[in-house]
């Protein structure tokens, strides 16, 4: 249960960061994000890492 509601909203905060796209990099560097916009960011940090080992993270 907890792990698929994980996978719905790290889904949506991919998608949400896929249409952002530069806007949102120039969010994270004027350090005025909210705290979602914090958890997408790091959702998306942590997916990169998942993808480079190669492995399923909890």
């Amino acid at each position: 249960m907890l792990y698929r509601h994980w996978i719905i909203i790290h889904t949506l905060s991919l998608n949400v960061y896929s249409r952002l796209g530069l806007y949102g990099e120039q969010l994270l560097d004027s350090n005025k994000f909210s705290v979602m916009d914090s958890v997408v960011y790091s959702l998306k940090k942590h997916e990169s890492m998942c993808l480079k080992k190669l492995v399923i993270c909890p």
